[in-house]
């Protein structure tokens, strides 16, 4: 019986382990912004029109919960949170709103992400940078979602007759782009991704979702929306920043070979499997 020598035992036990041991999110290669990111977009908007043909029984009651609470955000606040809002009206609360606003406004967003983006490269630090590049998706994906239903929904903004029950069908009109809050919807998406990659700080998921209630409030408080939209916008932003997410896991289930040197000088290669 021939015998293997030494250091290809070392190595083929080192390609045995590694291929049944995760690799950390830190062992995964940088994501950059660049064609291979924008192409991945595809296939997450995929992901996220097809996610209900996947959804078990928990995931469709989540989804009646959500659906059941904003009816009932519908019949019982909408009238009652306008008029409160509409009582407490006035200069400092309306610059207050304006100030909120720019945490769903995508003139203020996008550069900020941006930025971010390019301090995590500058810093190498890979987790920054993946979560600009993260909620950069989310943020195209669920206002494409949210414009897609604002122009079907066709429902009035509050200001122009007061009516929270008007609803007008496909419509190109401002007036009629209330369902669902785009401000909201932005600011929630991008929210949800910061919130689930710093998770560890347990300020930062207060810190981010505060911020993006803040966003929600103004555009109530500037008589904008009703908080219905608002209610539906922030669902729509976490529920889709959740699928990129769940996307980018399955992405990184894949297999990787890197160099291998022990302390003894025996040489190969290692299979790493990303789970």
């Amino acid at each position: 019986m021939r015998i293997l020598p030494v250091r290809f035992r070392c190595t083929l036990a080192v390609l045995v382990l590694a291929v049944v041991a995760p690799v950390s999110a830190a062992d995964a290669p940088p994501e950059r912004l660049d064609v291979d990111y924008l192409r991945g977009f595809v296939s997450d908007a995929r992901d996220l029109v097809t996610a209900p043909a996947r959804w078990d029984g928990m995931d469709w009651l989540e989804a009646g919960g959500v659906v059941g609470a904003g009816v009932g955000v519908y019949f019982g606040l909408d009238v009652p949170v306008r008029r409160a809002a509409r009582r407490n009206a006035g200069p400092a609360a309306n610059r207050a709103a304006d100030a909120g606003q720019a945490f769903g406004n995508g003139l203020y967003v996008v550069p900020g992400l941006l930025l971010a983006y390019a301090g995590g490269r500058l810093s190498d630090d890979d987790k920054l940078s993946r979560a600009a590049l993260d909620a950069g998706e989310s943020l195209a994906l669920a206002s494409a979602v949210a414009a897609t239903v604002k122009g079907l929904a066709g429902r009035e903004r509050p200001y122009v007759s007061g009516d929270h029950a008007a609803w007008h069908g496909p419509s190109f009109t401002n007036d009629r782009f209330s369902f669902p809050s785009g401000h909201t919807t932005a600011a929630f998406s991008v929210a949800t991704i910061f919130a689930s990659e710093y998770g560890d700080h347990a300020w930062v998921p207060y810190l981010a979702y505060g911020l993006a209630g803040v966003a929600a409030a103004a555009r109530v408080e500037r008589d904008k929306h009703w908080a219905s939209d608002v209610f539906a916008g922030g669902a729509l932003g976490y529920f889709v920043s959740k699928s990129v997410l769940a996307s980018r896991r399955k992405k990184a289930a894949k297999f990787a070979v890197v160099p291998w040197i022990d302390a003894t000088g025996a040489t190969g290669a290692r299979v790493c499997a990303k789970f």
